[in-house]
């Protein structure tokens, strides 16, 4: 779970976000806070990155996590993500 203290630190832990979601094919959360949805800070926002169409396949056992789902799931989460803490 990513929860950003400021408007700068948000817009990058999103990109982030993003691409790790992408490396370990794992949800992640991103968590706003009221304080950081109703503040106004500088953000500095880089050269624009251009990416083709996306490949997306409907796949419901990887998104829809039912229970029969989630028990298959669970084992590639546990061998694929590095970061967890338990």
């Amino acid at each position: 779970m990513l929860e950003p203290s400021d408007p700068a630190e948000a817009r990058a832990m999103l990109a982030r976000a993003y691409s790790m979601s992408e490396e370990f094919d794992v949800p992640v959360l991103f968590r706003t806070t009221t304080r950081i949805a109703h503040v106004k800070g500088l953000v500095e926002t880089g050269p624009r990155q251009e990416k083709g169409d996306p490949d997306i396949q409907k796949n419901f056992s990887q998104i829809c996590m039912l229970p029969a789902n989630a028990r298959a799931r669970r084992l590639t989460w546990n061998s694929a993500w590095p970061l967890r803490k338990w």
